[in-house]
């Protein structure tokens, strides 16, 4: 769960697949948002489940060879 910045949050999660995201700033959405998951279960595990399922794409491994690219590029020139 996270605010919807304009930069980064939706880069990463995919609202009501994977996380929940509020508009920037809004903090009684955030509490909407998080008094209804406290209220439903099934729908934190799903949330949980996917959230986890998506992390693996950040994985040192899959992560790590593109930091290493994007180094090489910014270091080359």
């Amino acid at each position: 769960m996270s605010f919807d910045c304009p930069r980064g949050p939706n880069e990463i999660i995919t609202h009501d697949r994977d996380g929940l995201l509020v508009p920037d700033g809004d903090i009684g959405a955030l509490s909407d948002a998080l008094l209804e998951l406290v209220a439903d279960p099934e729908r934190r595990r799903r949330l949980g489940a996917e959230a986890l399922e998506a992390s693996h794409a950040y994985d040192l491994e899959c992560i790590g060879t593109r930091w290493e690219e994007l180094l090489g590029e910014l270091t080359a020139g």
